[in-house]
């Protein structure tokens, strides 16, 4: 038999809730583990793109504004196994890291002191490099500092040793999730899911792909092999009510968010999850009352300020998301997509005026981005300012060189410019 060690892993994200929610526990067995449960949460939670109200140019027609809104997401942590291979099944005793070490390697890690467990583990597996258990123990803390091609290596290794081991082969999908692979993430539960039919992590990563990928039914599978005791926790139930949304129980849904809502809805990290639902559900009032009660928690946290923001845009309470904007950047006073929202805002009340100095912030931030260049040229243009228009577009092409309506654009935009200069040089 090869007992489990579960440890918490956190992949790096944008946001700084990194909270935990509800715990998934999964029973240890007994023999090389600590006689503990770690808890688990649900897959990275994601906001789609919301447009903004589209806006026409006469120079573009046809092309709607490109000033949108992104909403942040909520990376939460994903649940790592380790594999601690009992003696006989693929090596001897004395090849193996002892499993107090084991131990004591994964207390720092979930202590956060990252350098000293990856230092231990290394003179682990001086006396023992084929333990699968401390090369995906490697892995984990490797995927932790962002070093995927090195952890990459000690996934395989252990892979070698142990395969098709369900507990690397989960760590090795949390891997990939971290690098935004969802195939290979995908490709690898499904092995663990082959292995350990009922395996909650891998269970629930596939789910949240499934959503991910707009598979209600699909979803709604994995969720059910879930243990009853787990099924009734808040980030399986918003999970659940969005598949149930997905194959058109609506109905349905929204009376179970509805209940989730009034069950702990003042949680922050229910609150945000419910944001995040509500949003995809364009519902965005309601979106914008569970991101205040998020907020409320965590007042100084840039994400929620920004999803905040973005809610209160689409609900169309635009006084409340440019005052939520401004103080999101005091934090961060050059992100674009911050201030490419507080542009669009302008932009969409009438102010087109006022868009121009966050649009040129946003472009010094990001030189790099197409979309801040073609919202600068669109709206300088709006206003009457045709030769900045055409000095923008003109830059957009060299991002976009096959954009022939942009093209198009610029034309236009140089014979406007050369009329407006005609027009200046014979009046009085």
């Amino acid at each position: 038999m090869w007992p489990l060690l579960f440890l918490w892993h956190r992949h790096s994200c944008r946001c700084k809730l990194r909270h935990r929610q509800e715990c998934l526990c999964y029973p240890l067995p007994t023999g090389r583990s600590v006689g503990a449960t770690f808890p688990m949460t649900t897959s990275p939670m994601t906001l789609p793109k919301y447009a903004n109200r589209e806006v026409e140019s006469s120079v573009f027609p046809g092309r709607p504004s490109p000033l949108t809104g992104r909403m942040r997401y909520l990376w939460i942590v994903s649940f790592a196994s380790f594999l601690f291979v009992s003696p006989g099944a693929a090596q001897s005793p004395g090849n193996q890291v002892p499993s107090t070490v084991l131990h004591q390697i994964a207390a720092e890690f979930q202590q956060g002191d990252i350098p000293e467990a990856e230092r231990m583990v290394r003179a682990a597996l001086e006396k023992a490099p084929r333990d699968p258990a401390a090369l995906s123990l490697l892995g984990v803390i490797l995927d932790a500092q962002q070093r995927y091609d090195d952890a990459e290596s000690a996934y395989q290794q252990a892979l070698a040793v142990a395969p098709g081991s369900p507990g690397i082969l989960n760590n090795l999908g949390n891997h990939y999730l971290a690098q935004g692979k969802t195939g290979p993430a995908r490709a690898a539960f499904l092995k663990v899911v082959a292995a350990e039919p009922r395996h909650p992590n891998a269970n629930m990563q596939l789910a949240q792909l499934s959503v991910d990928a707009r598979q209600g039914a699909a979803a709604l599978q994995y969720l059910d092999r879930l243990p009853p005791e787990n099924r009734a926790l808040p980030s399986v139930e918003i999970l659940r009510a969005q598949a149930m949304k997905l194959t058109g129980q609506d109905k349905a849904a929204a009376s179970l968010l509805g209940e989730i809502e009034r069950k702990g809805g003042n949680d922050p990290r229910v609150a945000f999850s419910l944001g995040v639902t509500y949003a995809d559900w364009k519902r965005y009032g309601e979106a914008e009352s569970a991101f205040t009660r998020a907020l409320d928690a965590d007042p100084t946290n840039y994400d929620i300020l920004y999803n905040l923001g973005l809610a209160a845009q689409h609900a169309g309470h635009t006084t409340r998301a440019l005052e939520v904007y401004r103080v999101a950047l005091q934090q961060r006073p050059n992100d674009p997509d911050c201030l490419m929202n507080m542009a669009s805002i302008y932009t969409q009340t009438g102010h087109a005026d006022e868009a121009i100095v966050p649009l040129m912030q946003a472009h010094n931030a990001a030189p790099e981005r197409p979309e801040i260049l073609f919202a600068l040229a669109q709206t300088s243009q709006d206003i009457g300012f045709y030769g900045d228009a055409a000095i923008a577009i003109d830059q957009y092409l060299k991002l976009k060189p096959h954009d022939d309506i942009a093209r198009r654009g610029l034309y236009q935009l140089r014979f406007q410019r050369q009329t407006q200069s005609r027009v200046e040089h014979h009046s009085p």
